[in-house]
């Protein structure tokens, strides 16, 4: 996948689901993000667990920015709040439109901090001076999935 026109650009988020999304509503949403950003040339992975999102998406600068503009204000989620942007070198995951994984207690025991990104009641503060450690449990998912 190329990076269209402009600079290679990456941005990470969290947000809270307003309801929990049962297989099917992820599912759902996964089709729908998969085909705009195959169309915008947008690369990605989206962790979900117990109504909280951590998504990075990466691509030309002018098409993540929009992207995550209709991101905010999607009504299927709030407290949308960044932890990251900025110019990337290289995608971190080129071959893929939007990686996915759904996770469980048991996945999520055995990541250290992982709580502090996926959970309800995270504090905004706290997880926005962790911008890198939340890259990192993005990159564990696209090792082993």
């Amino acid at each position: 996948m190329n990076n269209n026109t402009g600079i290679l650009y990456e941005l990470v988020y969290v947000s809270t689901a307003i309801r929990l999304f049962n297989e099917q509503l992820l599912k759902d949403l996964l089709v729908e993000a998969r085909d705009r950003n195959k169309t915008l040339s947008v690369t990605g992975m989206l962790l979900y667990k117990d109504q909280s999102f951590l998504q990075l998406l990466e691509g030309c600068k002018e098409n993540v920015l929009k992207l995550y503009e209709d991101i905010g204000r999607d009504k299927r989620h709030f407290r949308v709040k960044t932890l990251h942007q900025g110019h990337s070198h290289e995608r971190k995951f080129e071959n893929w439109a939007m990686g996915f994984q759904r996770l469980d207690d048991s996945d999520s025991s055995k990541l250290p901090g992982f709580t502090r990104f996926l959970h309800r009641d995270y504090d905004v503060g706290e997880i926005s001076q962790m911008s890198g450690q939340a890259i990192e449990l993005l990159l564990h998912f696209r090792k082993f999935s």
